[in-house]
């Protein structure tokens, strides 16, 4: 099996929303090539970071591990209504 088919196996298994944890900037470049052009235009909530820079003390915005985050949030209601959550 591979990469593409992979990323598409986890997308359907986890309802669509990827956390992804690196070891470096260069796997995430790789990791986000590979998920973007496995995933094509599906919708994905997408978190990634890599332990060099955590390590480093560098945080994503609102002081979180993610130091990329790339959210969809038709998917997020999505998943909020599925849960039984207000989504509008």
């Amino acid at each position: 099996m591979g990469f593409s088919a992979r990323w598409l196996r986890l997308h359907e298994l986890i309802g669509g929303n990827l956390y992804v944890i690196c070891d470096s900037r260069a796997c995430i470049f790789m990791v986000r090539n590979q998920i973007n052009y496995a995933l094509g235009t599906r919708l994905v909530s997408l978190h990634l970071t890599n332990l060099v820079d955590l390590q480093a003390g560098k945080r994503g915005e609102g002081r979180i591990i993610w130091l990329e985050a790339k959210r969809r949030p038709l998917l997020d209601l999505a998943l909020q209504r599925d849960r039984g959550g207000n989504a509008p």
